[in-house]
């Protein structure tokens, strides 16, 4: 999760080099605009892979929890 969490911020380090770099975006104002929505756009995307990423591990979390009260209703079958 720590490396998904670099990663994601290394993204959006990228997207803002490559704003600042490009001519490609335009220039002026509607550099300004393209930026800013790039931005939003990258900062959307991180906030929701992290709040999917939290959501899925409550829940492996969840069913860790259930597997091992199922394990200790049950009697081991070993000796």
């Amino acid at each position: 999760m720590r490396e998904l969490g670099l990663s994601l911020r290394t993204l959006e380090h990228d997207v803002v080099k490559l704003i600042a770099s490009s001519d490609a975006v335009g220039k002026g104002e509607d550099k300004d605009i393209l930026s800013v929505a790039l931005l939003e756009g990258t900062h959307s995307l991180i906030e929701a892979v992290v709040h999917d990423l939290g959501r899925k591990t409550k829940a492996f979390e969840g069913d860790i929890q259930r597997r091992r009260e199922e394990a200790q209703r049950w009697p081991s079958v070993l000796p």
